[in-house]
């Protein structure tokens, strides 16, 4: 298999020669990219490999009642076309994330008697080439009974909607965190509603990845991923193969936004494709496939009430949040929890109430997108405080000042256990409100208006997210050495989706 060359010499300012700090600097990896040399999973090669392409559900609910594959595995080139019960795999567990949820939500590699959302995989069709296995996927012949689907997440909990999963409700998971009030009543409180729609995150690059049984019956697995060592670990507990017999590596990844930190059920029926056959297997996933049954993202509706002074200080805020997960809660379930954790924002709020509704849809699964959870939390946030300021007849700046955490307070643990280690966030909003200069949009704002002329908003948005991760089961780490001579060395399991990190990486 072809390796590819990555890095390069060290990198030099754009203008010249000077120090690199402020300095716009020539990209080591931009080469490799903009002439077409950099290989990614699509371009990888391998002796005897084979083509994956996957038969997926037209309906959002309904019983699986037969899949007729004969045509299909007579179909020129196919070498075999494989259901749940060919290949027996495991199920992906409710609780893959360390995330407690009913054992009933497992997650089928291919779907077993019933479909829990449109594009929800249901065979697996393998052959020489991508062209002859799509020409076979539409030869498989499946057949449905429709169920009722539930699409809406208010709707999953009322009484008498359908159940997802027969044996548990479609509550997936509920959080409350309402501590005492300070107070019974404070004279200002204004409350809004705020949707984050479901969206689907659009990477250059699709998912992919090719599974290469090993003589020693270990595989090797290049895949688009974010993070190597948690598919490794989590391939291990799905499949339950020893780490050691699971090598994943990744090569270019054009764009990933959260979409590729997660374990698939096509990534699980690929390598049992590959271990059965004893050869190479790739898949890559179409554009298609990627829009409508991958993992969407957001999928929130928030609640949120804000009570204070009328001088302007915000002395609670209560928020309840209600999330689509859609079919199987592996990927979304901690990006909802994520909100709640950081749903005081950037603001000095001791008195909060903090609750969450998570549940199944049939919808396709949602998971991390772009922030996975803490601008979902922002966006909310940031509306309820402009709609206080507009309750108090307070510019909307003044209020944030007010109720900004003061740098005097760091380290400051907020109501949900966040702690901000430091930051003078009142500093940075002037000093932004200074660069758009204002006072002069303001005037702006009254001279339109005077004249009757189209007018022009300004908005604002003060945020704080965190940094590092949490469940160290969870994510990438590194570990860092320090020379004689001052130099640093650092070991890490992050991989590059566009952020330059052969370029950044170098002393």
């Amino acid at each position: 298999m072809t390796a590819q060359k990555r890095g390069g010499s060290r990198p030099e300012p754009a203008g010249g020669s000077g120090g690199l700090i402020g300095s716009p600097l020539l990209r080591l990896e931009d080469d490799m990219l903009v002439t077409g040399s950099a290989q990614f999973v699509a371009d990888l090669r391998a002796s005897g490999m084979l083509s994956a392409g996957f038969v997926r559900s037209p309906f959002a609910h309904a019983a699986l009642t037969a899949v007729d594959t004969g045509a299909a595995g007579r179909s020129p080139g196919i070498v075999s076309v494989f259901t749940a019960a060919d290949l027996n795999l495991p199920e992906i567990p409710s609780d893959l994330m360390r995330i407690a949820v009913d054992p009933a939500m497992s997650r089928p590699p291919l779907a077993r008697n019933r479909v829990r959302y449109a594009g929800e995989p249901v065979a697996i069709v393998v052959g020489e080439t991508p062209y002859q296995v799509a020409d076979a996927v539409g030869l498989v012949q499946a057949e449905y009974e429709e169920l009722e689907p539930v699409t809406d997440p208010d709707d999953s909990l009322r009484p008498g909607a359908p159940r997802l999963f027969e044996s548990t409700s479609n509550l997936v998971h509920r959080r409350d965190e309402e501590a005492p009030r300070e107070k019974d009543k404070w004279p200002v409180s204004v409350s809004v509603r705020i949707e984050n729609p479901r969206l689907a995150a659009v990477t250059i690059e699709p998912l992919g990845l090719l599974v290469v049984p090993e003589p020693d019956g270990s595989i090797t697995v290049w895949c688009s991923h974010q993070s190597p060592h948690n598919l490794m670990r989590q391939l291990s507990q799905v499949l339950g193969l020893e780490e050691d017999l699971i090598r994943v590596r990744v090569p270019a990844v054009g764009g990933a936004f959260g979409l590729k930190g997660m374990l698939y059920p096509e990534y699980i029926a690929v390598v049992g494709a590959a271990r059965r056959l004893n050869r190479p297997v790739m898949w890559v996933q179409s554009r298609r496939e990627h829009m409508a049954g991958g993992n969407h993202g957001r999928g929130q509706r928030t609640r949120i009430t804000l009570e204070g002074e009328l001088s302007g200080r915000i002395r609670r805020v209560d928020v309840h949040v209600l999330a689509d997960v859609g079919a199987y809660p592996q990927s979304g379930l901690f990006v909802p929890m994520s909100t709640l954790f950081m749903a005081p924002g950037p603001y000095d709020i001791r008195d909060v109430s903090a609750t969450l509704d998570v549940v199944v849809t049939n919808r396709a699964p949602t998971g991390p997108y772009r922030g996975a959870g803490r601008p979902e939390a922002a966006y909310a946030l940031e509306r309820a405080v402009d709609a206080f300021a507009r309750q108090v007849g307070s510019d909307p700046a003044e209020i944030r000042r007010l109720n900004l955490i003061g740098p005097n307070e760091m380290p400051y643990t907020s109501a949900t256990g966040a702690v901000y280690d430091g930051g003078h966030y009142a500093e940075a909003l002037d000093r932004v409100l200074q660069l758009i200069d204002e006072p002069a949009v303001r005037a702006e704002q009254q001279r339109r208006r005077a004249a009757g002329e189209n007018p022009i908003g300004l908005g604002m948005a003060v945020f704080v997210d965190r940094a590092g991760g949490g469940n160290p089961q969870l994510g990438e780490y590194a570990h860092v050495e320090i020379g004689a001579d001052g130099t640093a060395t650092v070991h890490t399991g992050s991989t590059s989706a566009g952020q330059s990190h052969e370029t950044s990486g170098l002393r």
